[in-house]
């Protein structure tokens, strides 16, 4: 996969140094986070290499290296490889700009995601998963791929290609799959309370449904064995049933697959919950005079 920094002219000759390392510590960061959450496979993490710089536009050639290869000596990695993080890294680009309005688990192994201006591309579901569970770690690494976007460059360019090509074909045959701007870089750093003491987590946990909002999916509250918490609802596919006409039940038990960020902005501790999933779901217990239960409040 090569990355191509080059000003609004298509050149660049010179960058800063500090920079360009920085972008090629993003991309280690952004591969590495793929792969501890198993966007890439259930394999060893594969070794982000870089061939030597050339003269012109700075073009970094990146070489995803498996930890195995197959009989042919191609360089294999579960999702497409190279072409899986670069799916990866359009969607996750293109998240700066616009929000989701709804995704589909297809049988084919991808996920298809609609965007808010009517738009969609298809990612493997696995890379899709990973990037839900990983949203702050993976907005940090983005920053750092588009580091030197703050300096003398404008424009990140993205292309793919084999192993055995040379830069120079990359360039002149392969067509741009990512193209990043100033205004995704500024919209890619971290905010002012997201210092590097946050943290984050993906955990599955059982509760009930206290209350929803169908006009504002950060108002919905769950209730687990930790109390009642207020969490944002990004399972589209859950709303859609929900739609379709499955009812929602002050005892029914659901589970709840959890990204829980943790923050602390002027010393005090902030936890919120994003609902990503809703994995499972049986019927509660009713007593006699309410067989069928009661229904979730709803806004």
């Amino acid at each position: 996969m090569q990355l191509r920094f080059r000003d609004l002219d298509g050149e660049l000759q010179v960058m800063n140094a500090a920079l360009l390392g920085e972008a090629l510590q993003g991309m280690a960061e952004f591969v590495g986070s793929l792969s501890a959450e198993r966007g890439l496979g259930d394999g060893p993490p594969p070794e982000v290499l870089v061939r030597p710089i050339r003269e012109g536009s700075v073009v970094v050639d990146t070489l995803i290296h498996a930890a195995q290869q197959d009989p042919f000596g191609a360089l294999t990695v579960a999702g497409g490889g190279a072409a899986g993080i670069a799916t990866a890294l359009r969607v996750s680009i293109r998240s700066l700009r616009v929000t989701v309005s709804s995704f589909d688990h297809l049988p084919t192994g991808t996920t298809k995601v609609t965007w808010s201006d009517g738009e969609s591309q298809e990612i493997p579901t696995a890379a899709w998963k990973a990037l839900q569970s990983q949203k702050r770690r993976t907005r940090r690494a983005l920053g750092k791929i588009m580091a030197p976007l703050a300096g003398r460059s404008d424009v990140l360019e993205v292309r793919e290609g084999g192993a055995t090509q040379t830069s120079e074909e990359i360039t002149e045959s392969s067509p741009v799959v990512v193209e990043a701007t100033t205004d995704d870089y500024r919209a890619a750093r971290p905010e002012p309370q997201d210092s590097e003491d946050s943290q984050e987590r993906t955990f599955e946990v059982e509760g009930r449904l206290k209350s929803v909002d169908f006009d504002d999916n950060s108002k919905w509250q769950i209730v687990t064995l930790e109390g009642s918490r207020k969490a944002i609802m990004e399972d589209y596919d859950f709303l859609e049933r929900v739609d379709r006409g499955l009812p929602l039940r002050k005892d029914d038990i659901f589970q709840f697959l959890i990204r829980e960020e943790v923050t602390s902005p002027n010393g005090r501790t902030k936890r919120s919950w994003t609902i990503l999933e809703v994995t499972g779901h049986r019927q509660g217990y009713h007593d006699d005079d309410d067989e069928q239960g009661s229904d979730v409040d709803a806004d």
